[in-house]
Order: structure tokens, then sequence, then C-alpha cells
């Protein structure tokens, strides 16, 4: 974890120093589609009565283009959120994604990222159970998104898959996955492209 705090602080100083244009930032979140899974058993087998509602939100910090080609180094950080509710009752399973990641735009308008990395996750409910925590994991997530900015600024619309998989205390292996819309702010310095 310190590890991954290091790496994260030297990009944002190294793209500090290097420029401010060759700064990349995007931040923002989205909605979508969920599943948790504990021990293999889908979560929402447990609240079969309840509404669903997954989302996720989001900040890439980094440096580029990369040697003239329109890619950037990123750092990420990405809280992932599954609720199960009803009018008096919720249960939620809470992940974090920590990592570093490329964002490339293959054309002007199209942004492809991805990001590997550490998580952590955390079960929160206003029911009479403990809170569980988990320490030791993976997480992936890859994105597209349509660039609809001008100049450095950008507006990302787009889809994104985030899987991650923890041990929790009891050592039972919590996977969660989640299909979301987002919305994104973005900065970063446009190139000219060679192809």
């Amino acid at each position: 974890m310190k590890k991954i705090i290091l790496l994260i602080l030297f990009t944002l100083l190294a793209s500090i120093s290097l420029s401010s244009q060759a700064l990349y930032f995007d931040i923002g979140g989205g909605i979508g589609w969920g599943v948790t899974k504990i021990a293999d058993i889908n979560q929402a087998d447990y609240f079969p009565e309840t509404s669903q509602l997954a989302g996720e939100a989001g900040l890439k910090l980094g440096w580029g283009p990369v040697f003239d080609i329109p890619l950037y180094i990123t750092g990420e950080f990405e809280a992932l959120a599954h609720r199960f509710f009803d009018d008096i009752y919720y249960y939620q399973y809470n992940s974090f994604l920590i990592g570093p990641g490329v964002v490339f735009y293959p054309i002007d308008l199209l942004q492809l990222a991805a990001t590997l990395g550490y998580s952590f996750t955390g079960q929160f409910s206003n029911i009479e159970t403990p809170t569980t925590m988990g320490w030791r994991g993976m997480g992936l997530n890859i994105s597209a998104a349509a660039d609809l900015g001008s100049g450095f600024h950008g507006l990302l619309l787009g889809l994104k898959y985030t899987m991650i998989s923890n041990t929790l205390e009891s050592s039972a292996k919590e996977k969660q996955h989640l299909f979301s819309l987002f919305v994104k702010y973005a900065y970063r310095q446009k190139m000219t492209y060679f192809w």
C-alpha cells in the first residue's frame, strides 16, 4: 500500500516538474449494474425483496503524452459501492482500487483507459451486523469514452468495467463486478496525431 501511494505521489511530482501542460487529470463517476459475490454466493440472493444501486467515483492524475504518442501514464483512486436497500434498512459493499494505469487516445474523440492495482473493501449496514473489512486484493478496470471537450478540457462520456477481488477477515473471497456509464471532466495536453 505504501509503495502504491509513493508511486502516485511520484507521478504527481513528476507531472508538476515536467510542465503544467504535461499534466493529465480526470475526475467523475457513474452508475450501473453490479454483482457482489462472497465465497461464490451472489449477495443478491440474501436480499431478494430489496432494490439495488451500484456506482463508482474516481480520480486519475498523471502525465503525458509520452514520446509524442497520445499515451498518458496515470495513478488512479476509484471507489465502488453496491447497495441493497428498502424503506428502512440498507447493506452496502464498498471496494476501493489504487494503482497505476494508462490512458490512450487512438483518435482525438476516443479515450481508452486501463488500471491495475491494489484493492481493499468494507461492508457497511444499518442492520445489526458487524462491519467486515478486507485488506488483501487486486482490482482492474477498463473503459472506453467519447471525449466531447475542446482544447485541453475534456468531457468524457463512456462505459467502464471494474473487477475487484479481496480476501475478507473471515478468509472468504469477495468478488465485485461493476458495469457502469460514467461522466468525467478531463484535463490533458492534446497533440497532433501522426497517423
